[in-house]
C-alpha cells in the first residue's frame, strides 16, 4: 500500500493477493448423531486492488475506500491517530 497526504487531502492504494486452506476432522459424541466429519476448504487465489480517500482534521481523519477484486467492498469510517 502507497499513499500521499496533501494538506488535509491523503490518497492511498495497493494491490494485495489472498488464499487459505482450513482442514477440519470432528467425530461426534453425541450418541443420537454418531460419525465423523472431515471437510478441507480451499480458498481461491485473487488479486485485489484497494483505492480510498481520507480527510484529515488533527488527529482524526474521516476515510473511504474501495476494493476491487472477485468481491467489491467499500468501507468508510472515522479513525483516529497521534
Amino acid at each position: 500500500q502507497a499513499g500521499k497526504q496533501v494538506s488535509i487531502l491523503g490518497l492511498y492504494g495497493g494491490i494485495s493477493t489472498e488464499s487459505g486452506t482450513m482442514n477440519l476432522t470432528y467425530t461426534s459424541t453425541d450418541p443420537l448423531s454418531p460419525g465423523a466429519v472431515d471437510v478441507d476448504l480451499k480458498s481461491k487465489s485473487d488479486v485485489r486492488v484497494t483505492a480510498g480517500l481520507s480527510l484529515k482534521f488533527g488527529f482524526a481523519s474521516l476515510f473511504g475506500e474501495g476494493s476491487f477484486g472477485s468481491i467489491t467492498t467499500y468501507a468508510g469510517g472515522l479513525r483516529f491517530g497521534f
